[in-house]
């Protein structure tokens, strides 16, 4: 029947062929915790059919028409004592169903025997639910229900929250959409006939599901965020509270702290950090009673926090060190806070993070109430966040999650640079958090719906639903499909380009190809409301071309120059260029501010986004409103004004102009081949990073043994970070053989790391960006992979050689960053200079051609820092004068011509 009813339904239906047979095909994996994948068989402006398994109550549902070409079949009903919140949940529902089919449909007052039924379980009392919508627990407060009956539909909560999941899956099951706040990313579907047939009981996989915005809201965004998470069920089912606190409490008791010193954390010899000396009985105390009291003064409050404040500053006294760890001493004060909350506020939960200095697993187990969050950065100890969820997990309490989709400081809402424009990595991320023990969500985001507005819609569905990860592909057809409509084909091909997860090179190539997408989009949209989706992605592409001019002043064309002459005007001397660039950036960041494509007021009141130089004068502080600061207009942006964005950013940023060759990752010597660098003999080469890195390397023979002379610590501020971990590995880094872990003290320490096996290894390095030197053996291979997209950075310059092909014509590729001498120069084989490479705060990319007798030879980077990517040739580096390894056919190339020249 699924099949037969996909076929006859084909040419009407508005989704894609491919949607609707992926949604049938995966509807028998969907009957986890009595849900059911709901399978829209046709969609179309005639009409509605909706399907979805039955038996969550053990009944039999029924195909049940509620319009009939726009004649409405029933009431939308709601209980006599219902509540004001779940009558706005029914009269949202009545108005979109009328505004979906054109059908009049009442609101009204009845036992819900009869009609669309919104409510609680307690608004209808002689419904037959039995203990379906029970609330036993945390866990049920979210559970709704829909059923189609002959009479009606049943949407009925467990809650009031529950009820208005009810309206909105409702609704998301015939068609509705609200993939990004405001009404420009609203899809309802016309559809003068609706049946449904459904029978379903739904709850959330996590408790908590907040995507929220770091840096704050403006008048303009509020509603229009607050309508996306609730029509998305991405809300808080538990408020949880586990926010930055002891300041506050230092706060509250000013007098006290001033009247004790001692009460303060001692810090370098200094009674003054409010870490507080937890040590102190009556400092912990006095955090009881601030937490109980603010339980007292409101009593709909589920959860108190426990998190210290913010950044460094813990107790240096010996009555301290003795509680233990500094996650001991967070962990034994969060636990004398949840005994007093379980004793005078049964039921009711204190928060805190595993963060910062405090991330580190305690040895001492948790109070039941207690939620710790892990935080997925910022972290110490040199655990990785899958192992801090297994060892706090092994604590007692509950886990959470502290994650990062966005922060505007770090990833400046450019495309591809934030969390939650990464879609693989949200869709592995949130179920393999839930298997971990998570249950609560906390995401920091931005107002950044350009970036990585697909990535949160996405994340919402998953957050209710782990096994939305599995559909993930099909989710984004559905948004592409129903936002783009004819425009699909570029649009597809848009999101790819600035999606995370492949790493879009920030730089004059991605804008140009940004702005084609999109001018091929616009050239097919046709349909209003589907070109303003467009006009709003145009202006977020006109943001991240004016970050790049900024950031690259000397790449900015004549047309913008013209542009910025306006802004230069009864100055004493002329303003720089990078001065005015900024303030065209600004003004474009406040203009545009309504789209919610960037985070405005992040960008605006964070000084750390324009540089000290640039920064705007007080006369335009982001504080000054609109009417009294001359750099702020609210003036919509024409059609002409668009068409001329799209024109001059088509022809103001070329595309590449060299073609990426493919080469393979399974590697070999190349003998006889490296750099002829004329590095210093002894000890081999050195090598400085901060993060992590892979290098490869090559044995001939085994068992055998590498050592390394490693030196950690190089920023002094970080050591606290935790130890520099290397490891050696298998070619493709997934076997270990052997690993070793070296203190960030600043002193030189030997590690030797041993392999059962010949052929290549990787040599996998981290350091959680301490800073660490690597002395190499000066024997073995050395090689850094610096293939697209992922490239190879350097954090302080090494020399480094590379080989070109036979029949090469170009040496293409991309780099960026790099110090006040630029980013190195690249050097033809007898060591010439072939390019210089400037210093790039985007990247940038050469093309220099290979002369004739130059290919077949080993060519050179020089003095190379900053990041760096070869395209043409094969992408792999080898640090100084140490041996090559090439891809095995490139080296049988070698071998193939070398036997034809010696037979010569």
């Amino acid at each position: 029947m699924v099949a037969g009813g996909i076929q006859a339904l084909r040419d009407a239906s508005r989704e894609t062929v491919r949607e609707i047979e992926d949604r049938a095909t995966n509807h028998t994996k969907t009957m986890k915790k009595n849900r059911t994948l709901t399978m829209v068989l046709s969609r179309s402006l005639a009409g509605v059919l909706l399907f979805a398994g039955c038996g969550a109550l053990g009944l039999d549902a029924v195909r049940t028409p509620l319009a009939q070409d726009g004649r409405a079949l029933m009431p939308v009903i709601v209980g006599e004592q219902a509540t004001v919140r779940v009558r706005q949940a029914a009269a949202e529902l009545q108005a979109y169903l009328q505004r979906m089919s054109g059908a009049s449909f009442e609101l009204s007052v009845g036992d819900g025997t009869t009609g669309i039924a919104v409510g609680t379980a307690g608004d209808f009392a002689s419904l037959p639910f039995g203990d379906a919508l029970k609330v036993q627990g945390m866990v049920d407060r979210e559970r709704y229900l829909l059923r189609s009956h002959a009479q009606g539909v049943y949407l009925i909560g467990a809650t009031e929250q529950g009820v208005e999941h009810a309206v909105w899956d409702f609704l998301y099951r015939i068609g509705y959409r609200q993939f990004f706040p405001g009404a420009t990313w609203e899809i309802a579907p016309e559809m003068r006939t609706i049946n449904v047939h459904l029978d379903v009981v739904e709850k959330p996989d996590y408790h908590n599901r907040s995507i929220r915005y770091g840096w704050g809201m403006w008048d303009y965004n509020k509603q229009p965020y607050a309508d996306w998470c609730r029509r998305n069920r991405s809300v808080k089912g538990f408020a949880l509270s586990h926010g930055h606190m002891y300041q506050a409490v230092v706060s509250a008791n000013k007098a006290v702290f001033d009247a004790h010193p001692e009460y303060y954390a001692l810090v370098k010899g200094k009674r003054s950090s409010d870490k507080m000396c937890l040590s102190n009985p009556e400092v912990r105390k006095l955090v009881v009673e601030y937490d109980l009291k603010t339980l007292a003064s409101a009593p709909a409050q589920e959860c108190v926090s426990v998190e210290p404040s913010d950044g460094d500053g813990w107790c240096e006294c010996a009555a301290c060190a003795a509680m233990g760890s500094i996650s001991d001493r967070a962990v034994t004060l969060a636990n004398e806070v949840a005994q007093a909350v379980a004793k005078n506020f049964p039921g009711k939960r204190v928060g805190m993070y595993a963060y910062n200095q405090h991330s580190p697993p305690p040895t001492i187990t948790m109070e039941k109430n207690i939620v710790v969050s892990i935080a997925t950065a910022f972290i110490t100890g040199g655990y990785t966040v899958e192992q801090l969820f297994e060892r706090w997990g092994k604590m007692g309490g509950t886990l959470g999650v502290r994650e990062y989709y966005g922060l505007i400081v770090g990833d400046r809402d450019l495309p591809g640079k934030a969390v939650g424009s990464n879609i693989d990595y949200l869709r592995r991320s949130i179920p393999r958090f839930h298997r971990q023990g998570a249950r609560f969500m906390d995401a920091e985001a931005s107002d950044n719906w350009g970036c990585s507005g697909l990535g949160y819609y996405l994340a919402s569905r998953m957050l209710w639903d782990i096994t939305e990860a599995e559909r993930i592909e099909a989710l984004k057809e559905d948004f592409i499909e129903k936002c783009f409509g004819p425009a699909a084909a570029p649009m597809r091909d848009f999101y790819k380009l600035i999606d995370g997860g492949n790493k879009p090179l920030f730089g004059e190539d991605l804008i140009g190809r940004m702005y084609r997408l999109l001018g091929d989009a616009r050239g097919r949209a046709g349909a209003p409301d589907i070109l303003a989706r467009l006009q709003a992605l145009v202006l977020y592409t006109r943001y991240a071309e004016l970050y790049f001019y900024y950031t690259n002043p000397d790449a900015i064309p004549e047309t913008e120059q013209t542009h910025y002459a306006a802004f230069d005007q009864g100055g004493e001397k002329p303003r720089a260029t990078r001065s005015l660039a900024a303030e065209a950036l600004v003004r474009h960041v406040y203009r545009i501010r309504q789209t919610m494509m960037i985070h405005a007021l992040g960008f605006l009141r964070e000084s750390r986004m324009i540089d000290k130089e640039s920064r705007p004068p007080a006369e335009v502080d982001w504080k000054i409103p609109e009417g009294k600061n001359p750099w702020r207009s609210s003036e919509p942006f024409t059609e002409g004004e668009i068409k001329t964005i799209l024109a001059n950013g088509i022809a103001n940023h070329k595309l590449r102009e060299f073609e990426p060759a493919t080469f393979g990752s399974d590697l070999k010597p190349a003998d006889g081949l490296r750099g002829n660098l004329n590095e210093k003999e002894g000890g081999g080469p050195q090598f400085y990073f901060r993060g992590g890195r892979d290098v490869l390397t090559w044995f001939d023979k085994a068992p055998a043994e590498m050592m390394l002379s490693v030196t950690g610590g190089g920023i002094v501020g970080y050591r606290s970070r935790g130890n520099a971990q290397f490891s050696l590995r298998s070619g493709d880094g997934q076997t270990v053989f052997d690993q070793a872990e070296v203190p960030p003290d600043g002193n030189p320490h030997t590690v030797v790391l041993k392999t059962p096996q010949t052929g290549l290894h990787t040599i996998r390095m981290h350091d959680l960006h301490v800073g660490t030197t690597v002395r190499f053996p000066a024997n073995l291979p050395v090689v850094f992979a610096c293939a697209a997209p992922d490239g190879v950075t350097f954090n302080e310059s090494v020399n480094a050689a590379f080989y070109v092909p036979i029949g090469a014509r170009t040496i293409g590729g991309c780099y960026s960053g790099g110090g006040d001498a630029g980013c190195g120069h690249i050097c033809h084989p007898d060591g010439n200079i072939a390019e210089r490479l400037k210093k790039a705060a985007a990247f940038k990319d050469f093309n220099i051609p290979v002369p004739k007798g130059e290919d077949g030879k080993v060519w050179t980077v020089r003095q190379a820092r900053g990041s760096f990517l070869l395209m043409t040739v094969p992408p792999y580096l080898a640090l100084g004068n140490t041996p090559m390894l090439l891809p095995k056919e490139v080296v049988s190339e070698i071998e193939s011509n070398s036997q034809k020249h010696d037979k010569k």
